[in-house]
């Protein structure tokens, strides 16, 4: 089986690649793999204004259609740098609303839209080996205990922080950060009076982040270090839920967080790298989203990120199918690279602004990176 192009991978990065390829090259043959037998709940539920620039390109006037379906965010409230209270209000935004997102549905309804347009979805397909050849590359393929053989002339490496590709490649990783993200969703059918913005609070330890979800659920995210989680037993739920029923503006914005019992409190555990590859292009491959820059969630900037660098990805990758150019393709690398040091501005801004906890070894840890 032969396609023109491979998708590793079927989140957002992913999906907006297959789609930007069939809308100008319908004639190419894409096909998506991803390990998930379905769209599954992930990290990463809030998108800025921003997206929806990006939406209305990518889906044109299905995107209206699809953000009806998750809850409007009309800005975040912070308390970061100092005690005062921060409003970032998305009102005046020219490009729409910002929205808390059914991840879940999201990336469901975004690779049904990318299968109308002709888009080939594998799930429950793991790629466990890759190998280039002389037409491309030649991928092994595992559905369960079935394997089969797919030939590819180009593949998009959309696999996250796994980057089954580029790994087998052995392209260099650059890493300029590592934290540690602790998590947990919780019901909030006993009480729906939860703030409709994004709460986000600074602690000597790390910061928090809350926001309520379609479907009456509540995201509590903690994000710290190995250190911190080490001294304060952060991961047990017990601890996870006391400390954030502390912040002062989870108490204004999710008060009956002090009805629930630590039983209730399921924590996820995930490390999270900001870092770039040393190239996300080469010779009939390309790497996307996280498999070629992560950023840490304190820029917002996750899927809106993947939409941009997906459709940018696959409008390179049609012309280079079209016209035999890899000038698009370069062109792609140098925005994924101008992009990354934006970002790193963004975080040296962040997280050095903040002098409350001057001395709290996670803001001097994150200080000590930007300033290496």
């Amino acid at each position: 089986m032969t396609d023109d192009v491979l998708i590793i991978g079927a989140g957002p990065a992913g999906i907006a690649t297959a789609i930007a390829i069939k809308k100008q090259a319908p004639h190419l043959t894409v096909t998506l793999v991803d390990a998930a037998t379905s769209a599954k709940a992930k990290l990463g539920e809030t998108i800025p204004p921003a997206a929806n620039e990006v939406l209305r390109r990518i889906l044109g006037e299905h995107s209206e259609e699809l953000l009806s379906k998750h809850l409007i965010c009309p800005g975040s409230i912070s308390r970061w740098h100092n005690e005062q209270v921060g409003f970032n209000d998305f009102f005046f935004a020219l490009t729409g609303q910002g929205y808390h997102l059914d991840r879940q549905l999201f990336e469901h309804d975004l690779s049904t839209y990318a299968c109308q347009l002709g888009v080939t979805l594998l799930r429950g397909a793991k790629v466990n080996a890759v190998a280039a050849s002389t037409t491309g590359f030649r991928l092994s393929v595992h559905f369960g205990s079935d394997k089969k053989v797919y030939h590819a002339r180009f593949v998009v490496d959309a696999s996250a922080q796994q980057r089954r590709l580029t790994r087998t490649l052995e392209v260099a990783e650059n890493t300029f950060d590592e934290v540690l993200y602790l998590s947990a969703l919780v019901s909030v059918e006993q009480s729906p009076s939860c703030s409709e913005r994004t709460v986000v609070e600074a602690q000597p330890y790390g910061w928090w982040y809350g926001a309520a979800l379609p479907g009456k659920q509540l995201m509590l995210m903690l994000c710290t270090d190995r250190d911190n989680v080490a001294q304060y037993g952060l991961d047990n739920s017990y601890e996870f839920l006391c400390r954030a029923c502390e912040n002062g503006l989870f108490q204004y914005g999710f008060n009956h967080l002090r009805n629930y019992s630590a039983n209730e409190i399921h924590i996820t555990k995930r490390r999270v790298s900001s870092g770039i590859l040393s190239k996300v292009i080469g010779n009939n491959w390309l790497a996307v989203g996280d498999s070629a820059s992560n950023y840490d969630p304190i820029s917002s900037a996750g899927i809106t990120k993947a939409l941009i660098h997906g459709e940018l990805a696959g409008k390179a990758i049609a012309e280079c199918f079209q016209y035999g150019s890899e000038e698009a393709l370069l062109a792609y690398e140098q925005r994924v690279f101008a992009d990354f040091n934006q970002y790193i501005a963004l975080h040296a801004q962040h997280y050095g602004c903040n002098q409350r906890f001057a001395d709290a070894s996670f803001w001097q840890a994150r200080r000590a990176v930007t300033q290496a």
